[in-house]
C-alpha cells in the first residue's frame, strides 16, 4: 500500500512507479463479472431457491451470488444477478442486453416508481457503474436510501455504431413509452402515484 503522505523524490520516484503499475496489473487480474437478467419466475419463489438454481447450473457453485428479486406483474418476478460464467441452461429466460424495463427492487405497491434510463450508446445495467467495477449504484446502493421505491431500469438500443442512424429523441421517447407505460398505468390505478425519470445523459 502506497502511503498518500509519502516525499517523492527521484530516489522514490521509480518504486512509486512500480507500485501503481503492479495494482493495475491486480485491476486486470480480477475476475470480469456480467450481469445477467432472469425472467419469468413465479411470484412465490424466494432469493434463496434463485440461488440454489443458479448454483446448480454452475461448474463451480458460488458462496451466496449477489442478486435481486422484484415484480414485474402480479404473478411474476425477474432476477438480476453478476456471474463470470453464462447460464447455458437454466429454468427461466436468461439474457444479458437488458431491453425493456427491469425491475430491480420493490412491487406495485411501492409508493413511488424510479425508472433509470441509460444514455445514448450504453446499456441499462452497465451504463450505471465504473467501467472495472462490479456494483451498480442504481442496483446495488439505491435500494437502501429509498427502501420504498419501485427501481426499475430501462433498456433500448443505444448503439452509435450504425453511422446511418438518424434516431431522433422522439423516437426513442416513443421506444420508451411502450414498455414502460403498463407500469405506469398500472401505479395510477392503484395508488394514484406518479413515476419518477431518471436519466442519465440523453441529450437534454
Amino acid at each position: 500500500m502506497v502511503n498518500a503522505w509519502m516525499r517523492v523524490t527521484p530516489e522514490t520516484v521509480d518504486s512509486l512507479t512500480f507500485v501503481f503499475v503492479s495494482q493495475l496489473s491486480d485491476l486486470d487480474k480480477m475476475p470480469k463479472l456480467k450481469c445477467y437478467r432472469i425472467q419469468g419466475i413465479p411470484s412465490a419463489t424466494t432469493e434463496d431457491q434463485i440461488k440454489k438454481l443458479i448454483n446448480e447450473c454452475l461448474p463451480t457453485p458460488l458462496d451466496g451470488p449477489r442478486i435481486t428479486l422484484a415484480s414485474c406483474r402480479p404473478r411474476w418476478l425477474t432476477s438480476t444477478v453478476m456471474l463470470q460464467e453464462t447460464l447455458e441452461t437454466f429454468n427461466y429466460p436468461v439474457d444479458d442486453d437488458f431491453l425493456g424495463i427491469t425491475p430491480l427492487h420493490g412491487n406495485e405497491l411501492s409508493l413511488v416508481d424510479i425508472i433509470a434510463v441509460p444514455g445514448l450508446g450504453s446499456h441499462a445495467i452497465g451504463g450505471f457503474k465504473l467501467k472495472n467495477g462490479t456494483t451498480n449504484w442504481f442496483r446495488d446502493f439505491l435500494p437502501e436510501d429509498i427502501p420504498q421505491a419501485r427501481l426499475l431500469a430501462y433498456g433500448y438500443d443505444s448503439s452509435l455504431a450504425a453511422t446511418d442512424a438518424k434516431y431522433s429523441i422522439g423516437d426513442l421517447a416513443k421506444t420508451f413509452l411502450t414498455p414502460s407505460w403498463p407500469f405506469v398505468t398500472t401505479r395510477t390505478h392503484l395508488r394514484g402515484q406518479l413515476s419518477l425519470l431518471d436519466t442519465a445523459s440523453v441529450g437534454c
